[in-house]
């Protein structure tokens, strides 16, 4: 242990590091922006509910965070001041993602957002019937996101418009292979799924594997997680 630093509260997110701040969630309710150089709290912000997905950053200066009562805010990062505000029905599990100047949210409240970070207004909102559970992911302005209705889905990230869903798989695209495969992790196999039209390519049971990551979106290196702890690594041929 090189420091150590108490914060009088339960953290329950893991830390967005921007430079020598560290930004986390507490079950207090509140955003918590720690100095890291000089180990203190430089500011704290109060939301109407817990903070159970992590901040985001947009830029630099600029987060985001999401609390479980479906307060979003915008903050400064430095200051800590509120830039924007937006509320739906309830929090997430889920990571926010940003492109292209909007914010994205899979909820708890059954919905998939897009609101405009020029002025926190919502840009589109589609209906499900259950919580979305599932990481989304976004790239090439196409957000790849799963829902109970429709499978894993694309949709056009500006308008919000279906490009194409398969009810078949379900889950987390964690990276794009050879330019058109998208590599999803369903929570027991991981699939090759083309990205243009949802079909499965080919799929392969992990075998109890714990989780998938990339290291890389485009053709990264991918890491099988056991439910032991250990590590297998692949690579693109």
């Amino acid at each position: 242990t090189l420091d150590r630093d108490n914060v009088n509260a339960i953290i329950n997110t893991r830390p967005l590091i921007i430079g020598n701040l560290a930004f986390f969630g507490t079950t207090r309710n509140e955003i918590f922006a720690f100095e890291t150089t000089n180990d203190f709290k430089l500011w704290s912000y109060t939301f109407d509910g817990d903070i159970e997905s992590p901040a985001i950053q947009i830029n630099d200066e600029v987060i985001a965070m999401l609390s479980a009562g479906g307060d979003i805010r915008v903050l400064g990062a430095r200051e800590g001041n509120s830039i924007l505000r937006a509320n739906i029905a309830g929090g997430s599990v889920n990571d926010m993602l940003v492109d292209n100047g909007n914010l994205f949210v899979a909820s708890n409240d059954q919905s998939l957002y897009a609101f405009s970070l020029a002025d926190a207004s919502r840009q589109w909102r589609k209906r499900t019937s259950k919580p979305l559970t599932v990481q989304p992911t976004i790239h090439d302005g196409v957000l790849y996101a799963s829902t109970a209705d429709q499978g894993l889905s694309a949709f056009d990230a500006a308008s919000g418009k279906l490009l194409w869903s398969n009810n078949d798989i379900s889950g987390w695209v964690v990276s794009i292979a050879n330019g058109d495969e998208l590599m999803v992790w369903t929570g027991s196999s991981l699939a090759a799924v083309d990205k243009d039209s949802g079909d499965v390519i080919v799929e392969s049971d992990l075998d109890g594997a714990a989780g998938v990551r990339a290291d890389e979106f485009i053709d990264g290196d991918l890491y099988v997680i056991s439910p032991t702890g250990a590590l297998a690594k692949f690579t693109l041929r």
